[in-house]
């Protein structure tokens, strides 16, 4: 959202006579969505000038950090070798070698972005 001054052309007068001022900007119009609309001062006056630099919310969280994880090649081969262990003919060994590495590496990833997150979330206070 940007915020222009902008002058009706019409009004402006074709010459000026020397040593006038310049007159104020005859309307505020607030540019949104690739428009141009007149508001009134008082609606542009409640709006937050805020900025929120937080990647995740509660509900976004855990999908977003498994997408970011899962995009990596070594990440979706151990989530492939771990898922081929339920079936049976594919069984090598204990389950657990294959998924405690895999839920490892995944816990201290959520974590660290859990935490980072909070930092910036305090910092933008």
């Amino acid at each position: 959202m940007q915020m222009l001054n902008l002058q009706d052309s019409l009004a402006e007068p074709l010459l000026e006579a020397p040593g006038s001022e310049p007159e104020p900007p005859a309307r505020s119009v607030l540019y949104e969505d690739g428009k141009f609309t007149a508001e009134p001062a008082l609606k542009l006056a409640k709006m937050k000038n805020t900025i929120c630099n937080q990647k995740y919310n509660l509900l976004t969280f855990v999908p977003k950090v498994l997408y970011n994880q899962f995009k990596y090649f070594f990440n979706m081969f151990y989530l492939i070798i771990a898922i081929s262990q339920f079936i049976p003919v594919l069984s090598v060994g204990l389950l657990f070698s294959y998924v405690a590495p895999l839920v490892l590496v995944l816990v201290l990833t959520m974590l660290k972005e859990g935490y980072e997150d909070y930092q910036r979330f305090v910092k933008d206070k």
